[in-house]
């Protein structure tokens, strides 16, 4: 439980985000991401380690959950804080958790700062990023936003005591991939399989999925790297079957693979910093722009050019049913029945759409599916209550947060946010009514 201190300061900053997000501008108040939902997908520009980067970044946290850390090194709780999450960064390492340490002071006083004092580096470092102040709605220091594998705002606050216990809480709740080392594993060997089958889009995908969640300091990032670029050797090859497939007049086979590739084989990060650069792309190595080539000059042929629209959009739904199938391995069968939904709208009379139906069928019907379902929505709901009550508790709204407290508990008793809740609840100061009751009954004769 936060201390005396602690809790003050948290209502403080709940004050000041509430007034932030009440006056501030419409384009502002958009940008802010709501507690429980997806973090708005936006581009972000960030100076960090490298130089500056503009590009959605959320779209890269798909394995961890990711603990933004805002401070300002001239701000002396901000500097205890730092070193605190420093420590805890390091014991959470290994459990699927990343820190990323943001700033909006500028690069040259944060390092010089960090030299004269002897602060350590986190692993990610971000300074003169005041847009990600203002998307996880982080109005002051020290502050913490905890964004989940899916990009969902967990909870956001105070760094006060209780923050370990809130991750362990979150990682339950979650179950983040890069902290599972046998479901990597488990993802680079359906991977090599799509490899040995030619499949070299849906291989790319997994493995190129598993590279940018590992990233250099990970185990397995050497094997899903050299994986990756098996993929992109043998799309090379695959492009050039593609090529012969059109000569002989096999027009659909040459229409899915070059589609295939243009769809599949795309680094985000690499397509939104190519102007940082000039412009200049590696024409020579990069096999998504060589597709893209082959395309322009098979458009020159009607019939082609429509088949090869029809595979892209197919290759496109395809690919959110990917995503769709992790989420539902991973018992997310809401995010599933979504991605379907999406693709049906936006890829409607393709191969991929028609799958989209079958896999809603197949949710609607099989029993145990809903069952889950209907645990996903008890378990989400839970949770959605209990930090209604922090936040009434965090604001000194007892009344109002023991009420939430106790319906959580009477209504979902076995669930850890019930658990949670139960303990919340022996820890908050009797309320007006009960002090008074109490009192009459001490003055009885």
């Amino acid at each position: 439980m936060p201390t005396e201190n602690e809790t003050m300061r948290s209502k403080a900053f709940l004050t000041v985000l509430l007034a932030a997000v009440l006056f501030a501008s419409p384009a502002t108040a958009q940008r802010v991401a709501t507690l429980g939902k997806p973090v708005p997908d936006m581009k972000v520009k960030l100076k960090g380690p490298g130089g500056e980067k503009e590009f959605h970044y959320f779209e890269k946290l798909g394995g961890a959950v990711t603990v933004f850390y805002f401070w300002r090194p001239s701000n002396l709780l901000s500097v205890e804080k730092y070193k605190e999450l420093h420590k805890l960064a390091k014991s959470y390492e290994k459990k699927g958790v990343h820190f990323v340490a943001v700033t909006a002071a500028q690069e040259e006083a944060v390092k010089e700062f960090q030299k004269d004092n002897d602060l350590p580096e986190f692993r990610e470092m971000w300074w003169q990023a005041e847009n990600l102040y203002y998307l996880l709605g982080a109005f002051s220091e020290p502050y913490v936003s905890i964004v989940g594998p899916r990009g969902r705002l967990l909870w956001r606050g105070y760094p006060g005591g209780d923050l370990p216990q809130r991750l362990d809480d979150i990682i339950e709740r979650t179950h983040p991939p890069l902290g599972d080392t046998a479901w990597l594993e488990h993802r680079l060997r359906m991977a090599r399989q799509l490899l040995d089958q030619h499949e070299y889009g849906k291989a790319y995908t997994i493995a190129y999925d598993i590279f940018k969640m590992t990233e250099d300091k990970h185990p397995l990032a050497g094997k899903a790297a050299a994986l990756v670029s098996k993929c992109e050797r043998g799309a090379a090859k695959w492009l050039k079957e593609a090529i012969k497939a059109e000569q002989n007049k096999d027009y659909e086979e040459a229409a899915r693979i070059v589609a295939e590739i243009a769809v599949r084989f795309h680094d985000p990060e690499k397509d939104e910093n190519k102007k940082s650069s000039g412009g200049q792309q590696d024409n020579e190595d990069n096999i998504k722009r060589k597709a893209e080539q082959e395309i322009g000059r098979m458009n020159g042929d009607r019939k082609l050019k429509k088949l090869i629209r029809e595979a892209r959009k197919n290759a496109q739904g395809e690919l959110l049913l990917d995503r769709a199938q992790r989420l539902a391995e991973d018992g997310d069968y809401l995010g599933a029945k979504r991605i379907c939904f999406e693709v049906i709208k936006k890829y409607g009379k393709t191969d991929a759409a028609e799958e989209a139906k079958n896999r809603l069928r197949q949710f609607k019907h099989d029993k145990d599916i809903q069952a889950k379902i209907a645990e996903q929505r008890r378990q989400e709901e839970a949770w959605r209550l209990l930090d209604i009550a922090d936040h009434y508790a965090a604001l000194d709204f007892v009344g109002e947060a023991r009420d939430t407290y106790k319906r959580l508990v009477a209504d979902f008793a076995d669930t850890l946010p019930a658990k949670r809740a139960k303990e919340r609840l022996a820890k908050l100061p009797a309320s007006k009514s009960a002090s008074a009751e109490a009192a009459k009954a001490d003055h009885k004769p």
